[in-house]
């Protein structure tokens, strides 16, 4: 008995033991999973669809996210048959040109194509700067891009949220002058940015059930307005109403603008514009600049909110859009007609004098209109029955902006879900035929001992 006792106690270890080394097994892949991306690999070379089922993801830089310093928001781009996406973005010659990107999680890569007259690249997360590349070869042709390669990966950084940000400095490695048609010698200042590569450690995106302010103009699509009974007032609708300089019509280009552009009130911050809407609803979008000046939102003659939408990067002479965001939004209108107008004051939140070409100083005066945001179908008027008996006027009850009724929807189990499932599946499997080889092991067991002690009592 002493035996089988021993043996059955051995038969459990082994299989607890076996039991733990899978479970630590599967939780080591899962955590161990990296790409096999260094600082030269080609980007054609990566196996998107293995890098996403890692959870990792490409950045391209047409990402609406990516924010880009003068001139690399002008967004003159260059096809590249090497490049992810089909296409780099040119900091046309300027080592001043910036890219700055927000995101979450331990894992960042860029990638930039190589070309002749390569400016070094500089990468700076979370204010500290953590090296240099110079993107250089001698066979590309000049002033175009090769191909895209990995020149900088950081696979440890702090679980959490980081900013990346990219800047330029002049090379000297090609050793040509590189005189321009000015007859100034440029050296090696050319830069092509393709993407980047993130781990990010996001929560699920949410359905966008309403129009927040701080929110970027380009989450809201067509389809997310109407479901919302939105609809957009561009800044080209020509029932706005503009006074000068808005009506001089001058535009500049913005990736994250409604429409593609904005207008701006050339620094002067008399302009004014008025648009009449009917409904409950009001959203207001301006593009974010350095000089912002303060934005005043007038509704009926009552000042509703005042937003200065300044950004920190200086796009250009700090006049230019950086992106468009939801500065004001509310749906606590009453019902009926109104009338909404923008006018400006100068703001002081750069601390800089601003002086321009004739020796003025303007401060903070840049305003970048985009669009307004007015419900789709109006909240109308609710009319009392007529009764004859003789009552005070109705007080109007406060509206609240309705809400597209749809059908409920059944929400897909998430990835991780179905790893979660897969997981707690195969544990159950491996504890379930651990049970059975631990009985059939104590039956096979017991069965000899018997046997021998019969024989022996023979």
């Amino acid at each position: 008995m002493k035996k089988f006792s021993a043996c059955l106690l051995c038969l459990i270890i082994f299989i607890l033991s076996t039991f733990q080394a899978v479970s630590f097994a599967e939780e080591g892949d899962a955590a161990a999973i990296k790409p096999d991306i260094q600082v030269g690999t080609s980007v054609l070379s990566i196996d998107e669809a293995a890098l996403n089922a890692a959870g990792y993801k490409f950045v391209d830089d047409t990402d609406p996210d990516i924010l880009y310093g003068w001139p690399y928001d002008l967004y003159n781009r260059a096809a590249s048959e090497s490049a992810y996406g089909g296409n780099v973005i040119f900091s046309m010659g300027q080592v001043s040109a910036t890219i700055t990107y927000a995101f979450s999680g331990t894992y960042l890569a860029v990638v930039f194509a190589e070309t002749y007259w390569a400016a070094e690249i500089v990468v700076t997360i979370d204010d500290t700067e953590y090296g240099s590349f110079t993107p250089h070869n001698a066979s590309v042709e000049k002033e175009a891009p090769g191909d895209s390669k990995v020149i900088f990966v950081k696979d440890d950084l702090a679980e959490g949220d980081h900013v990346v940000t990219i800047t330029h400095k002049t090379a000297y490695t090609s050793g040509e002058d590189n005189v321009k048609a000015d007859g100034t010698a440029y050296y090696d200042n050319d830069a092509f940015f393709d993407c980047f590569i993130v781990k990010g450690t996001q929560a699920e995106e949410q359905p966008i059930d309403k129009v927040t302010e701080g929110s970027r103009m380009s989450d809201y699509t067509e389809d997310i307005l109407n479901n919302l009974n939105l609809t957009v007032i561009d800044d080209t609708n020509e029932e706005i109403q503009y006074q000068w300089p808005y009506d001089m019509g001058i535009r500049h280009t913005c990736s994250s603008a409604y429409g593609g552009s904005v207008i701006s009130n050339v620094g002067q911050v008399s302009a004014t514009f008025s648009y009449d809407f009917e409904g409950t609803y009001l959203a207001v979008a301006f593009a974010e600049t350095y000089y912002a000046a303060t934005i005043m939102i007038d509704v009926d003659g009552e000042i509703l909110a005042e937003v200065t939408p300044h950004n920190v990067l200086k796009s250009g002479d700090g006049s230019l859009p950086v992106r468009s965001t939801v500065i004001f939004a509310t749906d606590q209108l009453s019902p009926g007609w109104h009338t909404v107008t923008i006018y400006h004051e100068t703001a002081f939140t750069t601390g800089e004098d601003n002086v321009r070409e004739d020796g003025n100083a303007y401060y903070d005066n840049y305003a970048l209109f985009d669009c307004l945001i007015v419900q789709k179908e109006p909240t109308e008027e609710s009319t009392p029955e007529p009764t004859d008996v003789q009552t005070a006027e109705p007080t109007p009850a406060a509206t609240v902006k309705p809400q597209a009724s749809s059908a409920p929807k059944t929400e897909a189990p998430s990835a991780d879900k179905n790893i979660e499932k897969k997981s707690g599946s195969n544990v159950i499997l491996i504890v379930v035929i651990a049970a059975v080889i631990l009985i059939a092991a104590a039956i096979i067991i017991f069965i000899v001992i018997r046997k021998k002690g019969k024989g022996a009592k023979q």
